[in-house]
């Protein structure tokens, strides 16, 4: 019963190092044999990991190592960041700005701004358009009381303004004051020092004070004419040497009432090609040719455009291709291209676009040629008009002809009109206009009040005769003026003529309804058969004609991309005939919201249906819409008009709603189509670009304008913003920034001197307790050490400045190898040699500052930068020594427990062997005592 009983019992219990094998008590000795088995089980681990206490003093000092590199490593980062700038010639161009008049002007600098003094002056603040609409009681619940379709637009004028910088050949007009005496001898002097246009021009002549002329533009000439009566000379003149009147070509005496000028336009080589067509630029796909020409015998000249920008760009690209070679010859003749045909044959010279190129049509090349030479149409339409080719959308005239204008009076006149090439010449031609008998039509002829159209008005006070207007021997000219007609009335209004004011060349950067970039993204256009087609604009897709390429090539012709016939936009005309709806949905993105293609199609005069992309805003207003309720609709479309409700103050009506464009400047301009008179909007609403006076001299100033108060880069890196109107110039001195450079020097020499004490630590040895720092010896540290000394110690003697050493600069070597820098003569190195200081650091291959960066970038690169290397290899070796302790700890944990095992075993033999000779014991006692009974 007690052997089995202990038997039962637990035997060993081991307790060591956190771990325990339980068996009831705990002892860590054995229960029988009464061994410590826990400490003989240590012993043994201990004396087997002794490699791993080996590894482990090792990595410790590994680990160490590589906390050094790190700090070595950081100091020089700090090191390199000085260096960089000290290598960079920027940190040697570093300007300070001083403002003459800084309530006038705000003037910023940057990197490579030139030393210097400057004139500015701002002549005029950047507006944004606005107008009011009629009074209302209130703006909740009083009703408009009217329905109608309202339009707001940016539409292109037929009497747009040019900048004087455009006249007499691109040398334009120097501006001053100017002397006018009227025949009564009447003086004035009329100031023109802040005109920016011939049309700012006209109106200070017409504004004069004192004198009685009247000022317009006729035939890119100034006319004025003298209203005061008297019977003197009208004569202008320039003031104190000022070239204003003689470069505006009226600097004259005449002795008659009409004073008219020299022409104003002479269309150069120089002309910019976005300056001609109205502004309707050449459209050309990179690397492929843009125009073919025929020549007579057959051949064929095809010219590529690429990188043109004037017109003797042009010129040069057709006369100097290689596939002409005298075949054709191209001039410039009275604001016209001339090509020559050079060749002989029975063909005749023709001229082709070539892959979706618009060259021919800019280039006024429709032309037809005689006699082997072909004379294109005007360029440039002139001052104040616009070619008659842009109207209606582009379409032009389609067949120019002969009117008749019949007068309230009955007088008629039949007026020629073949041969005209702008609007100007038509106003002219009916302004002139005669009967047969000589008598000069009562019918003027002049651009309306809102610039997008023309009105007729009779003047003669009769009612005699309806006035009318009709076309004569099968032309269109009086329909596609929209003039054609009969009215009881003094007047005939066109209506806009919907000049041209986008093309295949329009940028897409500011052609959204909103005024903004149009976004990428992709949208899909269904045709009316149910074929779907999937369109992209992506960040390569540049210009309206690059969105009318991807649209046509993704249709493949069942619908078709143009541009609108309003000439304000995009058109897609469905050609697959079905019996569905054209649509456009979007994908992704806004793409076709602000392409304004978002919609259904409308079945146009042709039958077939169309999306008509105009860029305008459209409400739809109902009798009983409040106020409210018509800025909700308007503000909703989120375009480039904003509404909102002012209250004027007045006692009758005084709520009116304020319409402003959300874009400042003349690009914000606006026209509000109101043909019911919903609103009792009339006027266009037009914004004023900012302007800035660049010089003094009347010489030599010229005008910068811009949509907002801001101009970047007037002069090189140089950029200006208007905070006021300026009365006169202010001065604007750009000088070197001395203290900025100083300090950047001065901030190397503390980062250096940082990494030299950061070395000194790391790799010093203490006598005193012969102890070494964890890098002392360390070859990699010591090179970098004396890299830096011996760049800081180069002296260029090849240097062709004055600065050779950095000691020229007041930086010396101190004890230890720390610079120290004498500010003092460093910023009369500064400001004596700024080039040779400039020199001494950024040269490349001698420059300290190169050098410096070089080295430091070398040991800090994040791919093989010296130090970089050495702390990869040491967190190598961590991983690796790491990874050899963990297998033999791995290992040892597994020799712990068949030890444990081990000495278990042992424990019970031992249990088994005294149970046994127990029991042995018990049988001889009792064998004994059983013997002796």
């Amino acid at each position: 019963m007690t052997s089995r009983k202990f038997e039962s019992q637990v035997l060993i219990s081991f307790q060591s190092r956190g771990d325990s094998v339980m068996t009831g008590i705990s002892t860590g000795t054995g229960l029988i044999s009464g061994i410590d088995y826990s400490a003989l089980t240590d012993a043994i681990i201990n004396a087997e990991r002794a490699p791993a206490a080996r590894l482990e003093s090792r990595l410790k000092n590994v680990q160490s190592k590589q906390a050094a590199f790190t700090q070595l490593s950081a100091t020089i980062l700090n090191l390199q960041t000085a260096t960089s700038k000290l290598a960079s010639a920027s940190t040697f161009r570093t300007t300070s700005v001083a403002v003459g008049d800084p309530n006038q002007l705000a003037v910023t600098t940057r990197s490579g701004a030139q030393v210097g003094s400057y004139q500015f002056q701002a002549i005029r603040e950047a507006s944004f358009a606005q107008t009011t609409s009629r009074g209302f009681a209130n703006a909740d619940t009083q009703t408009v009381g009217k329905a109608g379709q309202i339009k707001i637009s940016n539409p292109a004028r037929l009497n747009s303004t040019t900048r004087l910088e455009l006249l007499n050949g691109g040398s334009g007009v120097q501006r001053g004051n100017i002397r006018i005496t009227d025949r009564t001898g009447t003086t004035a002097t009329v100031d023109l020092s802040k005109a920016v246009s011939i049309e700012d021009v006209v109106s200070a002549l017409n504004e004069a004070s004192g004198i009685n002329i009247s000022a317009k533009i006729q035939q890119d000439r100034l006319v004025i004419t003298d209203l005061s009566g008297g019977s003197g000379s009208l004569t202008i003149a320039d003031i104190s040497g000022g070239k204003t009147a003689s470069q505006l070509g009226i600097a004259t005496t005449v002795s008659g009432s009409t004073l008219t000028g020299n022409d104003l336009l002479e269309v150069t080589e120089n002309f910019l090609l976005s300056t001609i067509n109205d502004g309707n630029g050449l459209y050309q796909q990179a690397s492929l040719d843009d125009l073919r020409f025929t020549t007579a015998d057959g051949s064929q000249v095809d010219v590529n455009l690429d990188g043109a920008l004037t017109i003797g760009d042009v010129l040069t690209r057709i006369n100097d291709d290689a596939d002409n070679a005298g075949k054709i010859s191209a001039s410039l003749v009275n604001g016209r291209l001339v090509l020559a045909d050079q060749t002989t044959g029975a063909g005749t010279l023709a001229v082709a676009n070539l892959n979706s190129s618009n060259a021919k049509d800019v280039l006024g090349l429709k032309t037809t040629p005689a006699g082997g030479t072909l004379t294109g149409s005007r360029l440039a339409a002139g001052l104040g008009t616009v070619l008659l080719k842009n109207l209606n959308g582009g379409t032009g005239i389609t067949a120019q002809g002969t009117i008749e204008v019949t007068d309230r009076t009955g007088k008629t006149a039949q007026i020629n009109l073949s041969s005209a090439e702008t609007l100007e010449d038509v106003l002219l031609a009916i302004n002139s206009a005669t009967d047969s008998g000589g008598n000069p039509l009562a019918v003027t002829a002049s651009v309306d009040s809102s610039g997008t159209g023309i009105l007729l008005v009779d003047t003669s006070g009769s009612s005699a005769s309806p006035l009318v207007v009709t076309d004569v021997g099968g032309g269109t000219t009086a329909a596609d003026l929209k003039i054609a007609g009969s009215t009881t009335t003094t007047s005939i209004a066109s209506g806009s003529l919907k000049l041209r004011s986008i093309n295949e060349a329009t940028g897409l950067s500011t052609y959204s309804t909103a005024g903004v970039s149009v976004p990428t993204g992709s949208f899909r256009i269904t045709d009316s058969s149910g074929g779907q087609f999937i369109v992209t604009v992506s960040s390569t897709t540049k210009t309206v004609g690059d969105v009318l390429s991807a649209i046509n090539q993704a249709t493949g012709g069942q619908v078709t991309a143009q541009l609108s016939r309003s000439g304000d936009g995009i058109e897609l005309v469905d050609q697959a005939a079905g019996s569905g709806t054209l649509s456009v949905a979007e994908i992704s993105g806004k793409t076709a919201t602000e392409l304004n293609l978002l919609g259904s199609g409308v079945v146009g005069s042709d039958g077939k249906q169309a999306i008509d992309g105009r860029r305008v805003l459209t409400i739809d207003v109902a009798a009983t819409d409040t106020v409210n309720n018509v800025i909700s609709k308007l503000n909703a479309l989120g375009g480039r008009v904003r509404a909102t409700a002012i209250n004027t103050g007045s006692l009758v009506s005084p709520v009116k709603i304020s319409f402003s464009a959300t874009a400042s400047g003349s690009r914000g301009s606006f026209l509000i189509e109101d043909p019911n008179n919903v609103l009792g909007v009339t006027d266009p609403a037009n914004g004023s670009d900012a302007v800035l006076r660049v010089g003094n001299s009347a010489a030599s100033a010229y005008f910068l304008t811009s949509p907002f108060n801001s101009f970047n880069n007037v002069a090189t890196a140089v950029d200006v913003s208007i905070k006021a109107v300026g009365a006169s110039p202010t001065n604007v001195t750009i000088s070197r920034n001395n203290a900025a450079t100083s300090q950047i020097v001065s901030d190397f020499v503390t980062s250096y001197n940082t990494v030299l004490s950061t070395i000194s630590t790391l790799t010093a040895f203490n006598t005193a307790t012969n102890t070494r720092a964890i890098l002392q010896g360390e070859a990699s540290v010591l090179r970098v050490q004396e890299s830096l000394s011996s760049i800081v110690n180069y002296r260029n003697s090849g240097a062709t400045g004055d600065i050779r050493s950095l000691g020229d600069l007041g930086v010396t070597v101190t004890t230890g190898g720390q610079l120290q820098i004498d500010t003092a003569k460093l910023n009369d190195a500064l400001a004596a040699s700024p080039e040779s200081v400039a020199a001494f650091f950024t040269t490349d291959g001698t420059g300290v500052g190169k050098q410096l960066d070089n080295l430091a970038k070398s040991m800090t690169d994040s791919i093989d930068g010296s130090l970089t290397t050495t702390s990869k290899s040491l967190e190598a070796t961590d991983t690796s020594i790491t990874g050899q302790v963990k297998r033999i700890d791995d290992r040892l944990a597994l020799r712990r427990t068949r030890l444990t095992l081990q000495f278990t075993q042992l424990e019970t033999v031992i249990n088994s062997l005294q149970s046994q000779g127990n029991a042995l014991t018990s049988f001889l006692t009792q064998f004994n005592n059983s013997k002796s009974n």
